[in-house]
């Protein structure tokens, strides 16, 4: 996990290509969890392929908690209550 940490701290402004941001529930929803897979397993610029350092499973486990953070960016909390922010 070390190489996935080092690789998302080296996605900030400046690079040539800025990552998608997992939080955008409309742009999330428009890609399917095999193109999510492949895009970890492989790479997709500027992000490098995992596929030699990651089992297939806890690539799979990628998948979802990318999901998971397209989810909950959904929610805005409201005193002890959570409202969807659409």
């Amino acid at each position: 996990m070390a190489r996935w940490e080092t690789a998302m701290a080296q996605m900030r402004p400046g690079f040539p290509k800025q990552p998608a941001d997992f939080t955008q529930t409309k742009a999330m929803g428009r890609i399917k969890d095999g193109e999510l897979f492949w895009k970890i397993s492989n790479g997709h610029t500027p992000m490098p392929g995992f596929a030699a350092d990651v089992s297939e499973t806890d690539r799979w486990q990628l998948v979802n908690y990318v999901r998971y953070l397209a989810k909950i960016s959904e929610y805005k909390y409201l005193g002890n209550r959570r409202t969807p922010t659409r």
